[in-house]
């Protein structure tokens, strides 16, 4: 085995083992992506149909800020 093929040899096996990730790192990804899903269907299927549920709340604080800014509601 010459020099430049031993340094080769050391090379790939430097450069692979470079680029593993850990198991915690894999798990730690899958388990962000998953949270990130479950929010989405939670919002898509909850959340997003509430918006005229809060349309009283959203009036009273507009008038809070006419109030505020003129003095009357």
């Amino acid at each position: 085995m010459t020099t430049a093929e031993t340094d080769l040899t050391a090379l790939a096996a430097h450069d692979t083992s470079s680029r593993g990730v850990s198991a915690p790192q894999a798990w730690a990804v899958a388990a962000g992506i998953a949270v990130i899903m479950v929010q989405g269907v939670v919002y898509f299927l909850l959340i997003r149909h509430q918006a005229e549920g809060f349309a009283d709340l959203l009036g009273r604080a507009s008038n809070f800020q006419s109030l505020k800014t003129t003095g009357n509601i």
